[in-house]
């Protein structure tokens, strides 16, 4: 008992301790949360090769596409791809040396799809040219969350050869169970002068195993006229390591005339592991909806064999 006021005294609760034992479980839940979001999209990204990974990357790999598309009122078309990318040594990592078919895959420029390697149509498909491309890549920054890069390189287009300089910067933020990937890419052609791409990434995991994503973009081109933007969702399930499912609802809208929806496209992936860690199969088919053809459901499908060699492969 208390002599001064005729109360009893009691301990104060540890208001300290429970403060620091509460922080310590938000920052190992806020830990283990990041690590699941950073852990799934990479698995998704270099599972299907797709720019987020393949940009960023710093790893000795060759790549090799054989890529067949059809679609109804088209005929078959087909189209073979190779890149080569060389991380040169005693370079500290920072140099990256590439050949490509085209300058499309050694980055993106044409802002129709969010990875090189995706036709979704014939006309997407006819854009590559099959001229050689190459690049020397440096690394200013490559961090989990910071990634910048300067390139310089030239490309053979239509028989002449032109010279290009780029950079690209990404910022990853994690907001919850969201992660949020911003990516800004600037180009300059010597015959096409500027370009440029903006596009932001909503991603996270949903229910056990499947992986949602929703990527805005905008691209702007100094030779044409407005811009172009989409806005594409992805659903990605993997079955197991050697494959996955992955879903996509793609819109593509261009402000030249009044910012018109151009087309949309409804597509299921399948990709698989075929044989060893390097041979890859994928089957997408679609249905289309395209202005230049009244918004009329057009079916297609795309097969494709790939192979991966070197430091990428999704089993490594």
């Amino acid at each position: 008992m208390g002599a001064g006021n005729g109360y009893a005294q009691t301990d104060k609760p540890p208001t300290t301790a429970i403060t620091e034992a509460t922080t310590e479980k938000i920052d190992q839940y806020h830990e283990k949360t990041e690590k699941l979001l950073l852990d799934s999209a990479e698995w998704i990204d270099k599972f299907f090769g797709t720019e987020n990974y393949t940009s960023e990357v710093n790893k000795t790999y060759l790549r090799i596409q054989l890529t067949g598309f059809i679609e109804d009122g088209e005929g078959f078309d087909f189209k073979s791809r190779f890149k080569l990318r060389l991380k040169l040594p005693n370079t500290e990592k920072r140099f990256r040396l590439s050949f490509a078919s085209s300058p499309d895959e050694i980055e993106r420029e044409d802002g129709t799809s969010d990875d090189p390697s995706d036709d979704t149509t014939i006309e997407q498909l006819d854009e590559v040219d099959d001229n050689l491309t190459t690049a020397l890549e440096y690394f200013f920054l490559d961090k989990k969350r910071h990634n910048m890069k300067f390139a310089v390189g030239a490309t053979i287009r239509n028989s002449s050869l032109v010279g290009y300089g780029s950079t690209r910067y990404r910022y990853l933020v994690d907001v919850r169970r969201w992660t949020l990937r911003f990516v800004e890419r600037l180009r300059w052609y010597t015959d096409d002068g500027w370009d440029a791409r903006s596009e932001l990434d909503f991603e996270r995991p949903i229910l056990d195993h499947l992986f949602f994503r929703t990527t805005p973009s905008l691209t702007w081109k100094e030779k044409n006229d407005g811009y172009t933007y989409s806005w594409n969702t992805s659903l990605f399930h993997p079955l197991n390591k050697k494959s996955a499912l992955e879903y996509q609802f793609n819109n593509y809208f261009d402000t030249e005339i009044s910012g018109r929806l151009k087309q949309t496209i409804v597509r299921v992936n399948y990709r698989r592991q075929i044989w060893r860690k390097w041979l890859y199969m994928e089957i997408g088919p679609q249905l289309a909806w395209y202005e230049d053809r009244d918004f009329k459901t057009i079916a297609g499908i795309m097969v494709r064999l790939e192979i991966l060699m070197g430091r990428y492969g999704s089993s490594e």
